[in-house]
């Protein structure tokens, strides 16, 4: 059964989406967890370090994919870099894949991979579409170009479906699975993003010094 965050109280968070140590503190308590939190992402132009409105919500919650703090992030989108060489990406609440969202993923942080993986190839990408809700025709044709453009540097994708999709949204979702896997990428899916990074032995990539 997957754990529920029960919001209560409309208080302020701190930082990120929700605040990123309320993000950790909520992987380290009971499956029913009372925490000031929002639904989604924050408003447009909020800051981090300025205090959200807040509203009673309940939403579902996935573990981390990591304990440590990610490398990236923009809105309720987390993303670490890894060792061996790679990236985690993870939503952590209920989301609508846009455009915005896309580009980011296929810009900033395919680049930040690239210039940590120098160049190398067999990279590993863990992708949680967990709480997405919908999502863009828009956001899909860009991401299956990008796999189209850079498909030979991946070995491993693992994806975390969609927990609350609709039969259109499945096969959908297997349509570009089965495209990618044409282009020689290995795709599979796993129920969490951190059972994604456990089966690949990844972890997170060390901070540039």
């Amino acid at each position: 059964m997957r754990s529920v965050i029960k919001v209560r109280d409309a208080r302020q968070i701190w930082c990120y989406a929700w605040g990123w140590e309320a993000l950790r503190s909520m992987q380290q308590t009971a499956r029913t967890i009372d925490i000031p939190g929002r639904r989604a992402e924050l408003a447009p132009g909020h800051m981090p370090g300025r205090r959200a409105e807040l509203a009673p919500v309940e939403i579902p919650a996935a573990p981390l994919a990591f304990a440590s703090e990610p490398h990236m992030q923009s809105g309720s989108g987390l993303v670490w870099l890894t060792s061996p060489p790679g990236v985690v990406a993870q939503m952590v609440a209920p989301f609508h894949g846009t455009l915005e969202l896309v580009n980011w993923l296929v810009g900033p942080v395919y680049d930040a991979l690239d210039r940590r993986a120098g160049g190398r190839n067999a990279l590993m990408f863990v992708l949680d579409l967990g709480l997405m809700t919908g999502r863009s025709n828009a956001s899909r044709t860009v991401l299956l170009s990008k796999a189209r453009q850079c498909a030979k540097r991946f070995a491993e994708v693992v994806i975390v479906a969609p927990h609350a999709a609709t039969p259109m949204q499945r096969n959908s979702l297997s349509a570009g699975i089965s495209l990618v896997r044409i282009l020689g990428v290995r795709v599979s899916l796993a129920d969490s993003a951190r059972a994604a990074v456990e089966s690949l032995s990844l972890r997170p990539a060390a901070w540039p010094r």
